[in-house]
C-alpha cells in the first residue's frame, strides 16, 4: 500500500507522516518525567483554551498535532512570544513532515526544541541534516517552550526566501552536496524551468519543484529521477532527496 497526500498543492506519495488533524483544546497536562526531566508519559487533566490548531502548556511544553501547518505553528509562536520557530515562517508543509525530515534553514532545525514524538522521548531517535531514522507515523509532537520571539531572525529568513518561487512547492528537492549546491548542479544540466507533466524545476530556483496546476506523484518522481541521472552523468555526484517519498 502507498499513501497519497495533498500537501502544499501537489499530490505526493506519502511525503509526510502527518495524520493528527484536529487537536483537542487542552490547557494543562500531567507530565511524568525521569530524573533528567525527559518526558515519559503525558496525561490530559483539563480542557480550557479555544485556540484551534496548537495547544500550549503555559509551564514548559507545547503540544502540536502532526497535520498542523508550519505556518500555523509560526503564527502561534509569534503571537505568544515563543523562540525557536522563526524559520517556519516561509517553510512549506506540515509539522509531521518537518519533524520526519528534520526540516530547517541553515543552522536552525525543528529538532532543536523538540522533546518527544507520540510521547516517546526525542533521545530514542537520530536527527541529522534533513533526515531522521523515524519510521513510525507521527501523530503529535512536544516542544520545549523558550520565550523570546526573535524578529531579527525572522527578517533574515524572509530575506533568504526572496529568491524562492511563489508557486506551490515542496521546498528544496535535494540536499546540498558537500561544498556545492543542488540548485547549481540542476541548472548546469539544463533542467531549470523544465516541466514533467505539471511539475517542474522552478525558473526562480532550480532546486525547487513547483506545481503548475495539476501536479501528480508520478510527475515528481520523474523529475527527481531525471535530475539525479543527469547530475551523476555530468558531475559524478549522487543527489540525495530532501523530500521523502514512500511507495
Amino acid at each position: 500500500m502507498h499513501l497519497i497526500y495533498k500537501i502544499i498543492g501537489i499530490s505526493i506519495c506519502s511525503l509526510a507522516f502527518g495524520y493528527y488533524g484536529k487537536i483537542e483544546p487542552i490547557e494543562s497536562y500531567n507530565i511524568k518525567s525521569d530524573i533528567n526531566g525527559k518526558v515519559i508519559e503525558v496525561n490530559k487533566t483539563a480542557e480550557a483554551t479555544n485556540y484551534k490548531g496548537v495547544v500550549i502548556k503555559i509551564d514548559k511544553y507545547l503540544k502540536v498535532g502532526a497535520k498542523i501547518s508550519n505556518r500555523k505553528l509560526f503564527n502561534f509562536a509569534k503571537k505568544h512570544n515563543l523562540a525557536g520557530f522563526e524559520f517556519l515562517a516561509k517553510l512549506p508543509g506540515s509539522i509531521g513532515g518537518s519533524v520526519k525530515m528534520n526540516a530547517g534553514m541553515k543552522s536552525f532545525e525543528i529538532s532543536d526544541n523538540l522533546v518527544a514524538i507520540n510521547g516517546i522521548d526525542k533521545s530514542n531517535f537520530k536527527f541529522n541534516y534533513r533526515e531522521t531514522n523515524i519510521n513510525i507515523p507521527i501523530f503529535e509532537v512536544w516542544f520545549e517552550i523558550k520565550e523570546g520571539f526573535r524578529e531579527n531572525l525572522l527578517d533574515r529568513f524572509i530575506q533568504m526566501r526572496k529568491n524562492q518561487p511563489n508557486l506551490p512547492s515542496l521546498g528544496s528537492a535535494f540536499k546540498n552536496p558537500q561544498n556545492d549546491y543542488a540548485g547549481r548542479l540542476i541548472e548546469a544540466v539544463s533542467l531549470k524551468g523544465v516541466k514533467f507533466g505539471d511539475v517542474g524545476f522552478s525558473q526562480k530556483h532550480a532546486n525547487f519543484l513547483v506545481n503548475y496546476g495539476n501536479g501528480k506523484c508520478k510527475d515528481v518522481i520523474n523529475a527527481i529521477n531525471e535530475a539525479k541521472k543527469r547530475v551523476y552523468e555530468e558531475f559524478g555526484i549522487k543527489l540525495q532527496e530532501e523530500i521523502k517519498i514512500n511507495l
